[in-house]
C-alpha cells in the first residue's frame, strides 16, 4: 500500500475550538475524580456466577461469599527445625489471639476450657440421651473416674465443678461438639503428616470479600510472623478465600496496567505508521478515553461498583472504539470539512455501532452480575466513543487534511470467487465439525477460570486436607418453614448419615441439631431425667465405696432437679454462648424459609451419599456437590443466553432490513459474520480449547466488529478513490484490533485470555470473509 501525506491535521487554538476541548477535558477530570473517589473496584469471582434461581442457590452463594469458609485464613509455617516450627506456631498463635481482628485462632493448643453458665445449666437437655447415665452402676463408674482424676499428676480442669457434675456431662457435651477428625498433632501443635509444615487457622472478623480489610489482615499476619522468625529460617504460607481475593485483585491490577500500556503504545505506533501524523494519533485517543470513562461511570452509576475484570475488559475498547476515528481519518478528502467527510460514512458507521450494542444488550440482561457489567460497560463505551467521533473530532480538525491512498482492494475476480466459494464450503464443514464432536465443546467448570496460579490452588487443597477441614464441595441442605421442623428433620437424618460413616462413604458430618436439639428432643431428654428420690438413692448406694465428704453432691441433685423445670433452649439464647458461632454457620434464614447446612468430612463415595439422600424422597433435603451445582447453573445460563442471542440476532436483522431496504443486501452483510463466527469456533475446538461463557462473550464481540467490516466492504462507493479509502480504513482497523486482542490473549487471567484469543482469531476471519464475499454491486445504507 503506498501512502503519501499532502498536509497535516492542525488543531486551531482559538475560541471556537478551545471551548469544546475545554468542556471535554473538564468532563474527563470530573468523571475520573468521581470514579476514583466513589466507585469501589471489586475482584470477587462470584460476580461471574449466575444469579441464583431458587432459595437454595441463594443460600449457597451467600455462604460462599459471607460464610465462615470465606473468612478463614489457612496458615502454614515451613523451614527450620521441628522445634523452631513448633515454637513459631505457638508464638504466632498467641500474637494473633491478642488482636481483635480475629474471631478465633487455632493451632491445636488446648486452652483451659471455660464453663459457660447457660450451657452448663442446660447440659442434660443438650447432651445425647443415655438411659443408663443415672443408674447406680454408672454413677459408681463416674465417681471412680473422678477419683482417678483427682489423684492424677495433672488433675481435670473441671475439678472445681465436681460437686455439680460428677458424671462429667458438661465435658461430654463439649466433646460431642468436636469435629469428627482432627489434624495431626506434634507437641500439642497441628502439623502435616510429614511434620514439615506447622498449621494454624485464623477466622477473621471481616468477610472474605472485604478485600481492603483482608489485605490489611494478611499484612498484619506477615508482620507478626516476622517478629517470630527472627533468624529468618522459616517461611510463611497463606491461603483461603480472603488470600485468593487479595491476590486476584493484585493480578487484575497489574495485568490491566501492563495490557493497557502495551496496547496503547502499539495502537499509537500503528496510527503513526498509517497516518504519519502525531496530531491525528492524539486526536484518535479522544474517543477511546471518552469510551473508557463513560463505560466505567455507567457501570458505577447502575451497579454502585466496578469489577476489576470489567475494567480490564475495557482494554478491548482500544480495539473497537479506535475504529471510529480511523474511518473518519481515512475517508477525509482535501476539498471537504471533517464534518462533511464524516457525514458521508456516518449512516454505515452508525449502523455498525448500533448492531454491536444490540449484541451487548444481550449480556446486560443476563443473570451474571459480572457479565451484566461487561455488557453495560461496552454499550456505554461504544456509544460514547461514536458520539465523541461524531460531535467532537470534526470541530478539532481543519479543512484540507487528507491522506492520499494509491492502492486499494486487490481486484482478482476469478481468484476472489474461488476463494469465496472455498470459504463458504469451509464454513459449512466447520459447522458440521462442531456438531459431530463426541464430547461437549463447553467448559462449565468456573474454577478453571480462576485468575490464581495453580500452585496456590494446590497449596490450598493440601492445607485443607492436612487440617481435615470439611469438604468445601460437598454439602447437604435442608429447608423448612419453621426452625423446629428443620431441627427435627436433621435429627431424623442423623441415623442415615451415621450409616454412611459406618460404610466409609464419608468420614463424618456436622449437624446443627448436635448444638441445638429440637424442642421435641429436649423435652424427651428432660422427661428421661430420674425423679429426685430415685437419683438420690442411686447416688447414696454408689457413694458407699468412696470417701467423699458428706453432702458434697447436693448441688448435683439440685442441678438435675432444676433441669426438669427448664423450658427448651431457643436459638437466640444459644447464639449468645460459645456454641453460637459454629451454629450460625449451619443455620440461616433466607426469604422467610429456614435452611440448615450439613458439612461433610472425607467424602469417599459421593454416589452412595447421593443415593442415600435420594432414597429419603423428600424435596426439602438436597445433597449438593458444589462443583456439579455450579456447572448446572452455568449450563442453565448458557441455554438461556442462546435464546437471548436469538432475539438479538432478530433485532439486528430487523435493523439491517430497515437500513438496507433489501433482504438480499441483509444476507450479504450477515453471511461473512456468520462464517467468521463458525470458523472461529471450529478453529478453537480444533486447537483443543474448551469453550466457556467468556468465549461466548468474545464471539459476540467478533460478530459486532465483523458486522462493521461487512457493512463497509459492501458499502456503495461513489468512486474508486472512495473504495481505496474504505479498504485502507478497514486494514488499519483490522490490524490494530487484531494486535490488541493478541496482546490480551497473553494475559494470565483466563477470562481475558479467552476473550483475547477468540476475538483475535475472529477478527482475522471477519476481515477475510467480508473482503472475499464483497461484490461490485454493493449495498446502500440509508
Amino acid at each position: 500500500m503506498g501512502i503519501e501525506q499532502h498536509s497535516f491535521c492542525t488543531v486551531a487554538v482559538n475560541k471556537r475550538l478551545f471551548a469544546p476541548l475545554l468542556i471535554w477535558l473538564l468532563m474527563v477530570v470530573l468523571a475520573f475524580a468521581w470514579l476514583t473517589l466513589k466507585v469501589p473496584i471489586r475482584s470477587d469471582i462470584s460476580h461471574f456466577l449466575p444469579a441464583a434461581s431458587d432459595p437454595i442457590e441463594k443460600v449457597m452463594q451467600r455462604k460462599l461469599q459471607e460464610g465462615v469458609a470465606s473468612r478463614l485464613i489457612l496458615i502454614g509455617i515451613e523451614g527450620g527445625s521441628l522445634k523452631e516450627r513448633v515454637e513459631a506456631s505457638r508464638q504466632l498463635h498467641q500474637a494473633l489471639l491478642k488482636l481483635e481482628h480475629f474471631k478465633r485462632v487455632e493451632n491445636g493448643t488446648v486452652a483451659s476450657p471455660q464453663v459457660d453458665p447457660l450451657l452448663f445449666k442446660y447440659r442434660y437437655l443438650l447432651i445425647k440421651k443415655d438411659a443408663e447415665r443415672f443408674t447406680q452402676q454408672r454413677l459408681s463408674q463416674a465417681l471412680d473416674q473422678r477419683m482417678q482424676e483427682l489423684i492424677a499428676p495433672y488433675p481435670s480442669p473441671f475439678k472445681k465443678w465436681l460437686p455439680q457434675d460428677p458424671t462429667a456431662a458438661y465435658p461430654a457435651l463439649l466433646k460431642q461438639w468436636l469435629p469428627p477428625s482432627r489434624p495431626n498433632s506434634v507437641q500439642g501443635v497441628w502439623f502435616s503428616a510429614d511434620q514439615q509444615r506447622a498449621l494454624l487457622i485464623a477466622e477473621t472478623a471481616a468477610k472474605g470479600m472485604e478485600i481492603d480489610r483482608q489485605q490489611q489482615l494478611l499484612e498484619l499476619i506477615e508482620q507478626q510472623f516476622q517478629q517470630v522468625n527472627k533468624r529468618g529460617q522459616l517461611t510463611l504460607q497463606l491461603s483461603g478465600s480472603g488470600v485468593f481475593a487479595v491476590q486476584s485483585r493484585e493480578l487484575i491490577r497489574s495485568e490491566s496496567k501492563w495490557l493497557s500500556m502495551i496496547s496503547s503504545a502499539v495502537i499509537m505506533l500503528i496510527l503513526l505508521l498509517a497516518y504519519r501524523s502525531p496530531r491525528v494519533t492524539i486526536l484518535a485517543a479522544l474517543p477511546l478515553i471518552t469510551a473508557m470513562l463513560v463505560g466505567s461511570c455507567t457501570v458505577g452509576l447502575l451497579f454502585g461498583e466496578l469489577h476489576g475484570i470489567t475494567l480490564a475488559f475495557g482494554i478491548t475498547l482500544l480495539g473497537v472504539t479506535i475504529d471510529y476515528p480511523i474511518h473518519l481519518f481515512s475517508h477525509l478528502k482535501k476539498d471537504e470539512t471533517a464534518l462533511q467527510g464524516l457525514m458521508r460514512i456516518w449512516p454505515t458507521l452508525q449502523m455498525g455501532v448500533i448492531t454491536t450494542c444490540i449484541g451487548y444488550l444481550v449480556l446486560a440482561t443476563t443473570g451474571f452480575r459480572g457479565l451484566s457489567q461487561l455488557g453495560v460497560f461496552t454499550m456505554g463505551g461504544l456509544l460514547a466513543g461514536a458520539l465523541c467521533t461524531r460531535w467532537l473530532l470534526p470541530k478539532l480538525m481543519r479543512k484540507g487534511w487528507q491522506l492520499t491512498i494509491n492502492i486499494g482492494m486487490p481486484r482478482m475476480p476469478r481468484l476472489s470467487r474461488l476463494l469465496a466459494r472455498l470459504l463458504v464450503l469451509a464454513g459449512g464443514c466447520s459447522l458440521l465439525f462442531v456438531f459431530i464432536q463426541p464430547t461437549s465443546i463447553w467448559q462449565d467448570d468456573l474454577s478453571s477460570m480462576s485468575a490464581l496460579p495453580k500452585q496456590l490452588l494446590r497449596l490450598d487443597q493440601e492445607m485443607r486436607m492436612q487440617l481435615n477441614a470439611p469438604e468445601v464441595g460437598h454439602l447437604i441442605i435442608l429447608h423448612a418453614p419453621a426452625l423446629e421442623a428443620l431441627l427435627q428433620q436433621a435429627e431424623g437424618l442423623e441415623s442415615r448419615l451415621e450409616g454412611l460413616v459406618k460404610s466409609h462413604a464419608i468420614a463424618g458430618f456436622n449437624l446443627a441439631s448436635h448444638y441445638l436439639p429440637s424442642h421435641k428432643r429436649q423435652l424427651e431428654r428432660r422427661a428421661a431425667l430420674p425423679p429426685d428420690r430415685h437419683l438420690k438413692n442411686n447416688l447414696e448406694q454408689a457413694l458407699k465405696a468412696y470417701h467423699f465428704r458428706s453432702g458434697l453432691f447436693i448441688p448435683f441433685l439440685q442441678g438435675v432437679a432444676a433441669a426438669q423445670q427448664l423450658q427448651p433452649l431457643e436459638l437466640k439464647q444459644l447464639s449468645e454462648t460459645s456454641a453460637g458461632q459454629p451454629l450460625a454457620n449451619l443455620v440461616m434464614k433466607e426469604g422467610g424459609e429456614w435452611f440448615l447446612l450439613v458439612p461433610l468430612y472425607g467424602v469417599n463415595n459421593p454416589v452412595a451419599v447421593g443415593q442415600r439422600i435420594t432414597a429419603i424422597n423428600d424435596a426439602s433435603i438436597r445433597y449438593l456437590q458444589l462443583g456439579e451445582e455450579s456447572k448446572r447453573m452455568v449450563v442453565g445460563f448458557r441455554e438461556g443466553i442462546f435464546s437471548r442471542i436469538g432475539w438479538g440476532v432478530a433485532a439486528m436483522t430487523l435493523l439491517l432490513l430497515m437500513g438496507l431496504k433489501s433482504v438480499r443486501s441483509v444476507l450479504k452483510v450477515l453471511l461473512p459474520v456468520l462464517l467468521a463466527v463458525t470458523l472461529t469456533v471450529a478453529l478453537l475446538v480444533l486447537m483443543g480449547v474448551a469453550l466457556s461463557i467468556f468465549h461466548l462473550v468474545a464471539l459476540m464481540l467478533v460478530a459486532g466488529i465483523g458486522m462493521d467490516y461487512s457493512l463497509f466492504f459492501n458499502r456503495q462507493e461513489v468512486s474508486e478513490e472512495d473504495g481505496r479509502r474504505t479498504f485502507h480504513a478497514l486494514v488499519v482497523c483490522a490490524v490494530s484490533t487484531t494486535v490488541v486482542f493478541t496482546i490480551l490473549a497473553q494475559s494470565e487471567i483466563p477470562v481475558l485470555s479467552a476473550i483475547g484469543l477468540t476475538t483475535a482469531v475472529g477478527i482475522v476471519g471477519s476481515f477475510v470473509a467480508s473482503m472475499l464475499l464483497a461484490r461490485q454491486s454493493a449495498v446502500t445504507v440509508e
